[in-house]
């Protein structure tokens, strides 16, 4: 295995079968092509188009098969395309994928993805996976970029993704590429990058002309430890530790950023009401035959409705139509009878009642007005787990969010008060609520719902997922669920 004399500055992942588990889809989508003339795809074939551009890897299957001269890649692609542009939006991210990039992003660690595809393959890939692909700025596709000449497994692809970069690298030994295919690893070695190697047994292998060369082999991105290449380490996962005490954790690992308190958002975060204001207010657009369009619905979450109503009021253009008043009247009208509706967030219940269990102090800042807030928590059983709730229109807050006066206003009414603002974690699903939150000092696990928002690479937040239920809380210095056993 090669040796890192020098710590690592900038990482370039392949995409395929790496971060997103499309291998099986292409396998399929193949299989099913090649029927049509009685042909069959085997194994052996996968190797030898994997990391390839597109024209390649097709030309190579058609001549392999026998079809050559039968078939023509146009006529292959025509029946492919079809098939592919199915199934691709349906693939998974890889395990540890979405961590280790959001990892990278927090160290801001520069990131590309150099893949074989061509763009609108590309697209249908990532289309569901915003929350990882927004974390990297940089992203190439070999197949139909002028600048790549030659395709994996020679080194040009990445060679153009180094030199892309906003702030290149000092040497390509400064880079580590990220691949599951053996032409990729080929690319990458020839290139004189580092090259941590993650692949399927049942397709790859690591190639045994440059097996002293990669820097690593691994089973899983999961199994990946940042520190071993000169990367910001992760927070020690204390899930791991064989304890049957929490407390003796802390006691043992006092250097991690403990979460004393916690502090919840409380629509969108604990509770999936975020879709009962965004209804009420289009049916009041509607009514005066005005647009509500998905931009400004995402704009609005996590505002007070003071400063959501003059917004509404404006991008609509409902200002021609009602005073804020009557606005206001309007939604309350609307939104009564939908509040008591309010269902919790997947994986809201479990956590509070965790951390209650543990006697974590716990609070809800929210925006919505007290009398909202009532008629959202009567039949939730967060009342009763969590007695401190601070509203938007508590007359102490002179500031809503984004500034800082919600969390620290909450903060001073804990009973037992945090050491420090770091030792308080919120949990946020929006963007203002992250800003809030950071002006306050605190720590903050973004929560985001894809269908209004998606992080952005220079986001200031120290853990971002996408479900309360998709939480390591021993990396965020919290007890973890297996500290009940």
């Amino acid at each position: 295995m090669r040796e890192v004399k020098q710590p690592i500055t900038h990482v370039i992942f392949d995409l395929d079968g790496l971060l997103v588990d499309t291998e099986p889809t292409f396998t399929d989508v193949n299989t099913k092509v090649m029927a049509k003339w009685g042909k069959t795809f085997t194994l052996d074939l996968k190797p030898m188009t994997m990391g390839r551009a597109h024209d390649e890897a097709i030309d190579l299957m058609i001549e392999k098969v026998g079809l050559k001269g039968i078939v023509s890649r146009q006529q292959y692609d025509e029946i492919y395309d079809k098939l592919l542009w199915e199934a691709l939006p349906k693939c998974p991210l890889m395990p540890g994928a979405l961590r280790l990039v959001q990892h990278l992003a927090k160290n801001n660690i520069p990131m590309a993805i150099c893949s074989g595809s061509r763009s609108k393959e590309f697209e249908y890939k990532i289309m569901n996976h915003k929350e990882l692909t927004n974390l990297i700025p940089l992203m190439v596709k070999c197949s139909d970029d002028p600048e790549i000449k030659r395709s994996k497994p020679f080194p040009d692809p990445f060679l153009v993704t180094m030199s892309r970069f906003e702030n290149p690298p000092e040497d390509p030994s400064r880079v580590v590429v990220f691949e599951d295919a053996a032409n990729g690893v080929l690319a990458a070695v020839e290139a004189g990058m580092h090259v941590v190697m993650v692949p399927d047994p049942t397709y790859s292998t690591p190639p045994v002309q440059v097996i002293d060369r990669i820097t690593q082999v691994l089973k899983s991105l999961e199994d990946f430890k940042p520190e071993s290449l000169g990367l910001p380490p992760r927070l020690l996962s204390l899930s791991k530790i064989q304890s049957n005490s929490f407390i003796v954790s802390y006691k043992q690992f006092s250097n991690l950023r403990l979460a004393t308190h916690v502090i919840f958002d409380l629509d969108g975060t604990l509770l999936d009401s975020e879709h009962i204001y965004s209804n009420a207010c289009q049916q009041i657009a509607y009514k005066f035959n005005r647009p509500f369009t998905t931009t400004l619905r995402s704009a609005l979450i996590g505002l007070a409705q003071k400063e959501a109503t003059p917004l509404i009021l404006e991008k609509t253009g409902l200002k021609d139509d009602l005073t804020v008043k009557e606005f206001n009247e309007l939604l309350n009208l609307v939104l009564s009878p939908m509040l008591t509706k309010s269902t919790m967030m997947p994986g809201a219940l479990q956590l509070v009642k965790h951390l209650a269990s543990h006697k974590i102090p716990m609070a809800i800042c929210t925006s919505s007005s007290r009398s909202e807030c009532r008629l959202k928590l009567e039949n939730s059983e967060l009342a009763t787990l969590i007695p401190l709730v601070v509203t938007g229109d508590d007359p102490e807050i002179k500031n809503s969010k984004p500034a800082p006066d919600p969390y620290l206003v909450t903060m001073s009414r804990f009973k037992k008060k945090p050491n420090r603002p770091t030792n308080v974690l919120v949990f946020e699903d929006s963007l203002v609520g992250v800003q809030a939150a950071k002006s306050a000092g605190t720590r903050v696990t973004l929560v985001y719902d894809r269908r209004y928002a998606v992080p952005t690479a220079n986001l200031d937040v120290d853990y971002i997922a996408n479900s309360l239920e998709a939480l390591d809380l021993a990396s965020l210095g919290l007890p973890s669920y297996c500290s009940n056993l």
